[in-house]
């Protein structure tokens, strides 16, 4: 009789578990066989769930992995108690167990730490010992360390344009995302250079470590209208590719008047030897900068001079004269 305590990953006895593994998150424990052996009350029979366990980790990441492995006193009539004590081969202290002793059936925790130990493949070896007829029983651990994937620079664009008109408000400002890639530290710096205009462009911070978002001003000041252009440079020690550019470009137009009217056609309608209709407006308006000067004209393209018009300040007067239509 068994007592089984515990769930996570699953593996045979003997079989080899990973860590970390690939693919959905792993099922209950298998609980293991019984040895070869006859368990009785007096002299019950050590079981493990793996014989091997292999971790995988990424070099002075300082990073810790936990793998599970059920401990099974099979016989013995309850009550019996086992111990586990790690060793390791080489790179020193880096492999703990949790907890270092139970009775009968304990999932053990075995727990392998990065710290600093640099690429490579590190052995060692988990030995649980009880009042059993198959004791001790050894866990083989390997654990490989990988060199981390180095930083590299990525922006959320690699391009601004602002536009802006003379004796207005600057542009709003625009948003730049500093993104790190790969697994090692980085910082990064930030600078605003420009190729006329002078000191027209600015980012704000300067400077920052891993993600980031940087903000660009394009300034109006005094600037005439025109094309301007300037560059965006995020650069950093730890990247592999830095530094990386974005183009900016300023457009300055000129402050222009544009004419706007209130309607884009006019409708009379009279009857013969009716009085003339009353007379209708059209507004007149600059919706661009600037001073507008403007002229209206009539012209009728048949039945004579049945069309007058009157312009105001800022509105024109049109009349129609029925007489004689």
């Amino acid at each position: 009789v068994f007592l089984l305590l515990g769930v996570s990953a699953a593996a045979a006895d003997g079989a080899k578990i990973r860590h970390p593994a690939p693919g959905p998150p792993p099922g209950p424990i298998t609980p293991p066989p019984i040895p070869p052996g006859e368990p009785s009350e007096s002299s019950p029979i050590l079981a493990l769930s793996t014989r091997t366990l292999e971790f995988q980790g990424v070099a002075r990441s300082g990073q810790s992995y936990t793998l599970p492995v059920l401990v099974v006193l099979y016989g013995g009539g309850g009550g019996q108690r086992w111990t586990a004590r790690p060793v390791t081969y080489s790179g020193g202290v880096w492999l703990s167990l949790s907890p270092l002793a139970g009775e009968d059936d304990t999932t053990l925790q075995v727990s392998a730490t990065v710290g600093k130990l640099a690429r490579g493949t590190y052995s060692g070896a988990v030995t649980i010992s009880a009042e059993a007829q198959n004791s001790p029983q050894v866990i083989q651990v390997v654990f490989n360390i990988r060199d981390p994937q180095p930083a590299a620079l990525e922006l959320s664009s690699t391009a601004l344009r602002f536009s802006a008109v003379t004796g207005t408000q600057s542009p709003p400002p625009q948003e730049l995302v500093v993104f790190k890639q790969g697994e090692t530290p980085m910082n990064w710096r930030v600078q605003a250079s420009t190729a006329n205009g002078g000191s027209w462009l600015s980012v704000t911070p300067t400077s920052g470590s891993e993600q980031g978002r940087v903000t660009a001003r394009a300034e109006l000041g005094s600037l005439a209208p025109g094309e301007y252009s300037g560059t965006i440079t995020v650069s950093s020690d730890e990247a592999i590719n830095s530094p990386l550019r974005v183009t900016v470009l300023f457009t300055v137009e000129r402050q222009a008047p544009v004419l706007r009217l209130s309607a884009s056609q006019l409708s009379f309608a009279v009857t013969p030897e009716a009085p003339s209709p009353p007379p209708q407006q059209i507004a007149v308006s600059n919706a661009g900068f600037g001073t507008l000067s403007w002229r209206a004209t009539a012209v009728t393209f048949n039945g004579g001079a049945w069309l007058t018009i009157t312009p105001g300040a800022s509105s024109v007067t049109v009349a129609v004269d029925a007489a004689g239509l």
